[in-house]
């Protein structure tokens, strides 16, 4: 049944219905997705971009005649002013009398109607993509002021949807670019911790990736980002959040370009994961180097004294929570190779310090470090035959002392 416009459209000179059809609902689509598009785009421009980029926006659908569409700027509109479900108003800036009952009339194919739905789909998925990023970059901000990797490791992982989550790791690294060698030391951490709790393999690879495609642009804003960036790929092999292989795969090797190539020649130096922990220069690696040590002498000192008043003193001295997984690794190694009085020391040490006693060391922390230990059960076997049995004992009390949830000690290859 043909529909007569009331108001201007019922006037003299009003389109005749067979006229209608002459609108072809093909460039509607094609018009409608442009619009998606562009609109996609606006959200990741700067915010000082972002009115230039909708009046260009508006002079597009203007110069293809679909002025007549108000969902030109509200992708969630456009199926219904297409279908013609919605009126357009004569106040909308892009209104256009001559194309309005056309538009209308003209209706869309089923097929039409999917392309649309898809175009505003991707439109949602760049949105969604755009809150992820400026909440990431929120979380590493505060990580850079704070230190505290726990709680921006506890953070990132409450992020949604996971499928996002190689641009946690591609953030991590963007954001180091610029910074001090000791926040870069920080951020080497920070992908370390997140590897295996928030963060795969495969999402880091991902995150590496996606920097080589940003190529020249890096060096824009850090002249040093192939030097840096290299580095920061061969700590990430060092520290087994990527596998050796990944820096052969041709690939890889075609898009990271001269990264790739620093970061093996980093690696085949001689003494190459000793000098990764340095990396960063003697005083960003100092303190991950001098705290092992302080660890393990409070360790040796429980052991000697056993005084567990004493060792949890030793340990509020490290002034380091991120790094209490050391401490629980280092316990349980070093009783494994001692008498039954150590390991009894040990387990009644853990299980003071964890959530069970005086809560200095947290569940996360008792997890990584019963994680690495398992990491290692068969290296101590080859100095103590019985050492698996042992740090079974031990894991179970620690365990027990609620230093990792019962299904936690599945082995990973953190160390």
């Amino acid at each position: 049944m043909a529909h007569a416009h009331k108001g201007k459209h019922g006037k003299k000179g009003a389109k005749r219905p067979e006229e209608d059809s002459d609108v072809n609902a093909e460039e509607i689509v094609k018009a409608a997705e442009t619009a998606v598009a562009a609109r996609a785009a606006v959200l990741q421009a700067e915010s000082d971009a972002e009115l230039q980029a909708k009046r260009d926006r508006k002079a597009a659908i203007r110069a293809k005649g679909l002025a007549s569409l108000p969902g030109a700027r509200k992708g969630g509109d456009m199926m219904a002013a297409a279908s013609g479900r919605i009126k357009p108003s004569e106040d909308d800036p892009l209104y256009d009398e001559a194309l309005d009952s056309g538009g209308a009339a003209g209706g869309m194919s089923p097929s039409d109607e999917q392309r649309l739905a898809r175009a505003e789909a991707a439109a949602c998925r760049a949105e969604e993509l755009a809150q992820f990023k400026r909440r990431v970059e929120d979380i590493l901000t505060e990580f850079f002021v704070s230190h505290d990797i726990d709680d921006t490791v506890a953070s990132l992982r409450a992020l949604h949807p996971p499928a996002l989550r190689p641009e946690i790791a591609k953030r991590i690294l963007l954001l180091s670019l610029d910074r001090s060698d000791t926040d870069r030391e920080l951020a080497s951490r920070l992908l370390s911790a997140c590897y295996g709790e928030v963060l795969t393999m495969l999402h880091i690879s991902k995150g590496f990736n996606m920097l080589f495609e940003l190529g020249s642009d890096m060096e824009k804003d850090s002249p040093d980002a192939i030097r840096t960036l290299a580095r920061f790929l061969a700590r990430a092999v060092v520290d087994e959040v990527l596998p050796p292989a990944f820096l052969m795969d041709p690939d890889v090797e075609a898009a990271g370009g001269p990264v790739v190539e620093e970061a093996r020649s980093l690696l085949s130096a001689p003494h190459a994961a000793a000098r990764m922990e340095h990396v960063w220069g003697a005083a960003a690696a100092a303190s991950v180097v001098e705290l092992k040590e302080q660890v393990h002498l409070a360790v040796e000192e429980l052991f000697d004294t056993g005084s567990v008043v004493e060792f949890e003193r030793c340990v509020r001295d490290l002034a380091s929570p991120s790094f209490h997984h050391e401490v629980v690794k280092r316990a349980i190694v070093v009783a494994v190779g001692r008498e039954d009085r150590e390991r009894r020391l040990a387990a009644e040490a853990l299980k003071h310090l964890g959530p069970a006693g005086v809560g200095l060391i947290s569940e996360t922390q008792g997890e990584r470090g019963i994680r690495r230990v398992l990491a290692q059960k068969a290296d101590l076997a080859l100095d103590t035959p019985a050492a698996p049995a042992l740090v079974d004992e031990l894991v179970a009390a620690a365990t027990a002392a609620g230093l990792a949830a019962p299904a936690a000690d599945a082995p990973a290859g953190a160390s």
